[in-house]
């Protein structure tokens, strides 16, 4: 179902962007871009998970 949602939107269609999920909604992502793919997703899992707890 999220992956469905996310093929399905264009700014969060890119192999680096990272779905910000609240609950059920996706309110966002994050995308970040740099030499290479593999470093810019992690990256953007970590700012991810340094946000995460404050999400409600």
């Amino acid at each position: 179902m999220i992956a469905a949602r996310i093929a399905g939107d264009v700014a969060v269609g890119y192999p680096v962007s990272v779905p910000v999920i609240l609950g059920t909604d996706m309110i966002g992502a994050i995308t970040v871009s740099g030499s290479e793919i593999n470093n810019v997703e992690v990256c953007a899992n970590a700012d991810l998970s340094k946000i995460q707890a404050r999400l409600k």
